[in-house]
């Protein structure tokens, strides 16, 4: 099983590294045009014959191509920060 996922931050108060700007973007993308239709999970267990992969918002959403599609996506969410995972 491959697990894909990406972060993007809610609030930026407490991140260092990342660009602000980008991530507002990525944010607005998420929450404008997908959130509606992705699936919200309130967490997600990694079994031992998983393998992660940790990758920038672009490159996940490339991911979401047919017969891919945003349903498929599993998010978690709280006060900070969104998770956003699609597993194969």
């Amino acid at each position: 099983m491959y697990i894909n996922f990406t972060t993007i931050y809610k609030d930026m108060s407490e991140v260092y590294g990342i660009d602000a700007t980008e991530n507002a973007l990525h944010k607005t993308n998420f929450e404008t045009n997908y959130k509606a239709t992705a699936t919200k999970i309130t967490g997600i267990t990694i079994a031992e014959t998983s393998f992660e992969t940790e990758m920038d918002y672009d490159n996940f959403k490339a991911l979401v191509a047919t017969p891919v599609i945003w349903a498929d996506v599993k998010y978690v969410e709280d006060y900070q920060k969104y998770i956003l995972y699609l597993i194969s």
